[in-house]
């Protein structure tokens, strides 16, 4: 059974089970991709009904049949299929929507430099409060330096996240994830599973990957621009450190605002596929259109 939450929900309605908008009635297929220390994400087709087209929106969090929590951030209708097809990314990669980190540490063990990460920076406003619990037994300490870094990327991106800079590899499950000389209740090292089920227009395509709604622009002259909030529908700030290089320095706030405006909405696009209905009598209005 999957269930869709409302993107309100704080950690303890998702592990109560309040605040549940619907449950995903019609589902096609369901796969779950995971590789150790990227990728770990949910791809869902269904058929489109009320409760899809009410409450399939960016950041609302999907419950898999395993428990797990996941964040919606990419789906698409197709009217000829009468599908929509959802991707969800898993709730720890909630941490990549929040605000850059601007610090460093020296001489630190792994479990302690997780803490800062997650701890040094305050709660942005308009984030829900999830505490994330962590785990690390590797031994040896590091130095790293992370300005200008999301918080999960920071963990584990390449090449000088944390995973890769004490060695270890990551474990996630909902609010709980470890670093680990080897993953947790895993016997062997760097794979991939997909497992699930799959079947076999008019498509409408949203994309949240991208979204900005603060930026902070820097151009090789040390001028500084602030970002503009997004609109208020958006309930998560996502920020992005830009810099540009000029001859000519007055067009720092141009530019930056010229980004803020093409970014501050998730992209849309739509596809009218006419293979299928053409020399039928249906073609004739899209043909025009």
């Amino acid at each position: 059974m999957l269930l869709i939450y409302d993107k309100f929900a704080d950690k303890s309605d998702l592990e109560a089970g309040r605040k549940i908008k619907c449950v995903l009635k019609h589902v096609v297929s369901c796969v779950r991709s995971r590789k150790i220390n990227g990728l770990y994400e949910l791809e869902i087709q269904s058929v489109i009904d009320d409760d899809i087209k009410n409450y399939v929106r960016e950041k609302n969090i999907i419950k898999s049949p395993s428990g797990q929590f996941y964040i919606i951030y990419w789906y698409q209708y197709n009217s000829n299929t009468q599908l929509v097809t959802i991707k969800a990314k898993h709730i720890f990669y909630y941490l990549a929507a929040r605000p850059v980190i601007h610090h460093e540490r020296d001489d630190m063990e792994c479990y302690w430099s997780i803490r800062a990460i997650l701890e040094d920076y305050p709660q942005p406003e308009g984030f829900i409060k999830y505490d994330f619990y962590v785990a690390s037994h590797i031994e040896g300490r590091k130095s790293w330096n992370y300005w200008g870094k999301q918080q999960a990327y920071a963990i584990l991106g390449d090449p000088n996240s944390l995973v890769n800079l004490y060695g270890g590899e990551i474990y996630r499950d909902n609010f709980y994830f470890s670093i680990e000389s080897k993953m947790e209740h895993s016997r062997e090292n760097a794979f991939l599973i997909r497992d699930g089920w799959n079947t076999t227009g008019i498509t409408c395509t949203v994309d949240d990957s991208n979204t900005t709604t603060t930026i902070d622009a820097y151009d090789n002259g040390g001028n500084f621009f602030q970002g503009a909030i997004g609109p208020g529908t958006i309930p998560y700030s996502t920020q992005k450190i830009l810099t540009f290089s000029y001859s000519d320095m007055s067009q720092l706030s141009s530019d930056a605002y010229s980004f803020w405006q093409s970014n501050q909405n998730p992209a849309r696009s739509f596809d009218v596929q006419l293979a299928s209905i053409r020399n039928t009598n249906k073609e004739s209005p899209w043909m025009e259109l």
